[in-house]
């Protein structure tokens, strides 16, 4: 196998397949029907792809670059980890699902997603800048996040133990464990936590950081 490397693709109707088990480099503008790579080698990642449909990333990722993912009305799929110290904005109106690692190697400058659809979150998350999640979260697995900020602009579900590690803000908007009780939540002793909405959890609630109400807040550890 030989390494692929590309700069500017377009073909908004065709989808865009790259196998090799060795490095796929992706550097510019990518704007095609679908994305999908085998999950074999890594992907170094920068620029802007704009995709139709589904995005499918199966190998480990290290962006060389700020990176933007728009799929539209598709699906955006992390099977391994990514790393690297740039941005990284994920914008989706179905399914974000993040199965690996982020910034477990080296830690992202940021991370953001938008305010449609729903971010699946299965592996731990270091940024050394802000992590915003607008849309609604759900754990599927235990999860710690790391970053200078942290902020959920919406629900967060999932019968998981949550970790927020902030030494600025960590702001949480919306209901936490109102659809599928938390089994826990821990923050550090770092920043503050702003708390916008109810908090229900199986397990233990420890806020070790101040407390800002944002509204009236009922926290229940007790379902």
């Amino acid at each position: 196998s030989g390494d692929i490397s590309l700069r500017d693709v377009t073909g908004t109707s065709r989808s865009l397949t790259l196998n090799t088990s060795l490095n796929t480099i992706v550097n510019g503008t990518i704007a095609v029907g679908s994305f999908v790579t085998d999950g074999s080698g890594s992907l170094s990642l920068a620029g802007v792809l704009g995709i139709n449909n589904n995005v499918t990333l199966s190998e480990s990722i290290i962006l060389t670059g700020a990176t933007i993912l728009n799929a539209g009305t598709g699906d955006i799929t992390f099977g391994s980890t990514i790393d690297g110290a740039f941005d990284l904005t994920l914008n989706s109106s179905r399914l974000t699902d993040i199965q690996g690692a982020i910034g477990s190697t080296t830690a992202l400058t940021s991370l953001t997603t938008d305010a449609n659809g729903t971010t699946q979150l299965g592996g731990n998350i270091t940024s050394t800048g802000l992590q915003s999640f607008g849309d609604a979260v759900v754990l599927t697995n235990g999860i710690a996040l790391s970053g200078s900020n942290i902020t959920f602009g919406n629900t967060i579900d999932g019968a998981f133990g949550l970790s927020l590690n902030s030494a600025g803000v960590t702001n949480l908007q919306g209901a936490i464990g109102s659809g599928t009780a938390l089994a826990s939540i821990t923050t550090d002793a770092n920043g503050t936590t702003q708390l916008g909405g109810n908090i229900t959890t199986t397990g233990a609630q420890t806020f070790n950081d101040a407390i800002a109400l944002a509204t009236n807040v009922t926290i229940d550890a007790a379902t």
